[in-house]
């Protein structure tokens, strides 16, 4: 039984705590459009590395799917340009809305007297979560009519040109809200940025190097005389 356990832990999606990402994104063969997977990589067990793709956040362009966006990391900012709202503040808005629907009730009973015990059982026996989930579905439907669909629409007729400058500019105002928070960094620094298409294949856009050339003239001096 613990051999079954603990192979049954080691074999989970939800024991990769200590996971590094790696996102693979381009052209099969065979494939007209291109598409997006991400594979999640643990440890090595057994000489067997430890690894699984998320497919939640798989993406393939298609001829009904024209766009996609995909954040990873810290996603935040990314999140909040697309959908309209911080994740994180909308999360309160439903934890208060909630906390002020039960509050509501308990007024309401307060103010019922015990004659009325029929009415207080009745609405002690209300389905808030009913409630609270529309509420939530009501959101995510405006959000998704209003700020994502639009949003997508425009990225979709973007030109590679526009789209890597959007790329950068999203990772850019992440590092940067980052900064000026002094919240944790994972993001930051000079973005490379790179377009892959079907016809040039990979090619990059902006890429950092390991040094200025013009204050290392030496360097090519040494290099070229070799």
């Amino acid at each position: 039984m613990f051999h079954q356990i603990l192979f049954e832990i080691i074999r989970s999606k939800n024991d990769f705590s200590g996971y590094t990402g790696l996102i693979f994104v381009g052209y099969g063969d065979s494939e007209i459009y291109p598409r997006l997977i991400p594979v999640h990589i643990a440890d090595v067990v057994d000489d067997k590395l430890r690894y699984y793709i998320d497919e939640q956040m798989s993406g393939t362009v298609s001829d009904s799917n024209s766009g996609i966006i995909r954040p990873f990391a810290q996603t935040d900012v990314i999140d909040t340009i697309l959908s309209g709202v911080d994740p994180t503040l909308d999360s309160i808005y439903m934890e208060n809305f909630g906390s002020l629907l039960k509050k509501y009730n308990d007024a309401i009973l307060s103010n019922i007297g015990v004659e009325h015990e029929v009415l207080r059982t009745q609405i002690q026996g209300l389905n808030t979560k009913s409630i609270i989930d529309e509420f939530i579905n009501l959101n995510n439907q405006i959000r998704n009519e209003r700020y994502i669909v639009p949003l997508m629409n425009a990225v979709s007729s973007l030109s590679k040109e526009d789209l890597a400058e959007m790329a950068e500019s999203l990772i850019y105002l992440t590092y940067l809200k980052r900064r000026i928070t002094f919240a944790e960094e994972n993001v930051g620094g000079p973005v490379d940025v790179a377009i892959i298409s079907k016809g040039d294949g990979f090619i990059w856009i902006k890429r950092k190097h390991y040094f200025n050339p013009e204050l290392n003239s030496h360097f090519f001096n040494t290099y070229l005389k070799k």
